[in-house]
């Protein structure tokens, strides 16, 4: 008898030519994100960047640093928002008018996402616009960590975590040469909840926090369809 141990392969990423696959056969491309979902015939694919934008974004009590005219009355409601580059690149959704947050320099983190760039030229047809993740976005990057995205179903306003497997989290970033989510900052959502908080992610030693926020900072770290 012969005992066989295939070895699971982890992560798949978007390269630069708009193709999928794993990491171990990029061959020539360049991966540019981790792909959360992947494309189907009726809908787009997801992946979040490798790498952060560098620049922290303060959320000020006076006034209220919120962006988009789309409020959720309790961030539970917010959880089932995938609205993220309606929010980032639709100038309805920027509540500063004029312009789409992600082309408005005074709409920050939105601004930040909007302009990602992931070192490298896509060529990639069906590559769209980077963005600003929504909360329900943010939610699918829990798997990349072994967490079950349904199970983000409840958060109150007290700093949830939710436990995942911090290495597995890391090296689905640090496998292709990106950088992993950082211990040290918060990260926008898109997902304001009422007409004063956004929606942050953040780091815990083996878990994902998640929280609603305003009077601190946060970075951001793009989405794209695909």
């Amino acid at each position: 008898t012969v005992n066989v141990k295939l070895k699971r392969k982890a992560h798949l990423y978007l390269y630069q030519d708009g193709t999928v696959g794993y990491i171990e056969d990029k061959s020539t491309r360049t991966p540019i994100g981790v792909v959360l979902t992947e494309k189907t015939t009726t809908n787009r694919g997801l992946a979040i960047a490798l790498k952060d934008d560098d620049v922290t974004y303060y959320m000020g009590w006076s006034p209220f640093k919120t962006y988009t005219t789309i409020d959720y009355a309790d961030i539970n409601d917010g959880l089932s928002d995938m609205n993220g580059e309606y929010t980032t690149w639709d100038p309805a959704a920027n509540k500063r008018g004029g312009v789409a947050a992600g082309d408005d320099t005074g709409s920050g983190y939105y601004y930040a996402a909007g302009h990602y760039d992931p070192g490298v030229t896509v060529t990639g047809a069906n590559v769209g616009k980077w963005f600003l993740g929504s909360a329900g976005q943010w939610r699918l990057v829990y798997a990349l960590g072994g967490g079950n995205p349904a199970d983000i179903h409840s958060i109150s306003y007290g700093n949830d975590s939710f436990p995942w497997d911090d290495n597995l989290a890391d090296q689905a970033f640090i496998a292709a040469g990106g950088n992993a989510l950082r211990k040290t900052r918060s990260y926008a959502a898109s997902t304001e909840i009422r007409p004063q908080f956004i929606t942050v992610l953040y780091r815990k030693t083996n878990a994902l926090g998640w929280d609603v926020g305003s009077g601190h900072q946060a970075g951001a770290r793009a989405f794209v369809h695909f």
